[in-house]
This record gives C-alpha cells, sequence and structure tokens, in this order.
C-alpha cells in the first residue's frame, strides 16, 4: 500500500487467540447499534447481554442481533457475570 506518509499506521486491532469472552453492553443507542454490535458481530466476538437507562430501548437493541440478556439494572450485568 503507498501511502503519502512517512510512517505507516498500525490501525487494525490485535485480537488475542480467545475471543469468546460474553461482552455486555452498556448502553444500546446509534453508535452501538450501527458500529459496535455489527465489528463484534464480525468478529466473532460472544454478545450475552445488555443495559440501557431505558429499558425498552435496551430490549429493542437486544433483539435483532439476538442478545440473550437484557437486564434492568447495572447491578444485573455485574451479577451475571460475577455468579459462579
Amino acid at each position: 500500500m503507498s501511502s503519502s506518509f512517512p510512517f505507516e499506521l498500525a490501525y487494525k486491532p490485535k485480537v488475542g487467540n480467545k475471543t469468546d469472552y460474553g461482552i455486555a453492553l452498556i448502553g444500546t443507542g446509534g453508535v452501538v447499534q450501527y458500529a459496535h454490535i455489527p465489528a463484534y458481530k464480525k468478529a466473532g466476538f460472544n454478545l450475552v447481554g445488555c443495559y440501557d437507562l431505558k429499558y425498552e430501548m435496551a430490549k429493542k437493541g437486544a433483539a435483532e442481533p439476538h442478545i440473550p440478556h437484557v437486564h434492568q439494572t447495572l447491578i444485573c450485568i455485574r451479577n451475571s457475570f460475577c455468579a459462579s
């Protein structure tokens, strides 16, 4: 790739071998819906839950990408990840 800059930018993320961590989204607004979720899905990441101050918005945001858990509080997210 030819560039007019005297240097190369390392702009692609370096992902380790383990990518099946559970990801819970805090906030389900437009940027999450149209940028984060598609990027996570494309990378093969495991979306397991979401939360939004507006519970209905979280439910709507979880429907199409099939996020299995919609949490009503941040404590619920913490408890679902900390339960053992």
